[in-house]
């Protein structure tokens, strides 16, 4: 019994030693820079991009100033104007549920392609990997942004993550003038047109491109004019409005 005490009193004991070397280990990073193991960049995102709009907290040094010490054991560099839609630095709270895409490293590109697509779009934020970080130093790490007003988290994340079609982002078109120019824009570049209004732009997203008419048509309350407009539908790769009207008004 006393062995088996002895043994855990040990065990205890090398249990907190290890917390509090975490611990110092923390504190010297943040009033020495002195540099902490390296994580994984994609978990260190990861970590980040659930509150990407939290300032880092400060903390007082032995010598009484302050330094900033990152809520990451990977550092980030914030950024707020190095991008022409970018918005100034301000305090707003994330949405509750948000749509997170995931690209090997080229975030920044197609968040600010995205973003000059659409009204009522912008760039909220783009979080940095320091420049000393071998590899992807100066690279975007993570983006916040808004499409017609709707919030993205975009994340660089390294060459395992991939797209595929069980993830597209839908847009509804009021106008054929508007399903071509957003059709021409995405497949530009390395873009891939698809069937019935799909696409890939060229960083492997998919989209949807569809025009409303298309809902009412495939809604309508006569089965045969639905079937006719869906038939017509199913023909096509970018939609044409007036074509799937003329299907649906055969006789």
């Amino acid at each position: 019994m006393l062995l088996t005490r002895h043994k855990l009193l040990l065990l205890g004991i090398g249990w907190a030693t290890l917390a509090l070397l975490a611990l110092a280990g923390m504190v010297a990073y943040a009033t020495l820079h002195v540099p902490l193991p390296a994580v994984p960049p994609t978990q260190a995102a990861l970590a980040y991009a659930a509150a990407p709009t939290l300032a880092p907290p400060r903390v007082a040094s032995p010598a009484g100033a302050t330094a900033r010490m990152s809520i990451l054991p990977l550092p980030v560099r914030r950024i707020d104007r190095d991008s022409k839609h970018l918005d100034p630095p301000q305090e707003r709270r994330m949405s509750k549920v948000t749509t997170f895409i995931t690209f090997n490293n080229q975030a920044e590109e197609a968040v600010n392609f995205y973003v000059s697509l659409f009204k009522n779009s912008r760039v909220i934020s783009m979080n940095r990997y320091p420049d000393a970080m071998p590899g992807l130093g100066g690279l975007v790490m993570s983006a916040t942004f808004e499409l017609d007003g709707r919030e993205y988290l975009a994340l660089n994340g390294g060459p395992h993550f991939t797209f595929s079609e069980g993830f597209s982002l839908f847009v509804n078109c009021e106008t054929q003038a508007e399903v071509d120019d957003l059709w021409e824009k995405l497949t530009a570049g390395g873009g891939e047109p698809g069937q019935c209004g799909w696409l890939k732009d060229k960083f492997g997203l998919s989209w949807q491109i569809i025009p409303s008419t298309l809902g009412q048509l495939l809604g309508d309350p006569d089965p045969k004019r639905a079937n006719q407009a869906l038939q017509a539908m199913l023909k096509m790769t970018k939609l044409d409005i007036a074509e799937l009207q003329r299907a649906a008004d055969a006789p």
